[in-house]
């Protein structure tokens, strides 16, 4: 049975409403909040690959082994930037 509204209208109004929503919030934030994530890239990829290894590795050995790995190679790599740049 076919309903009253047809159903490319209502994932057009689910998709609007959803733009408008979000685009809402973009305009709430303020750029300054911002400056700390832009102050430290490492961070992102960091939160990122734990996220991963929890989902994937959950109530697992895997999960710590693979936070603790992800930090080293990324301390690592900071370390090595830091002697790079002469810091």
């Amino acid at each position: 049975m076919p309903g009253l509204v047809s159903e490319w209208i209502v994932s057009a109004f689910a998709v609007a409403t959803a733009f408008v929503v979000m685009f809402n919030l973009g305009l709430e934030l303020n750029p300054r909040d911002f400056v700390h994530a832009w102050g430290r890239p490492a961070l992102m990829p960091k939160a990122l690959l734990f996220y991963v290894g929890y989902r994937f590795a959950k109530d697992t050995m895997a999960r710590p082994v693979l936070t603790a790995l992800v930090v080293l190679l990324v301390g690592v790599a900071l370390v090595a930037r830091a002697i790079a740049l002469g810091g």
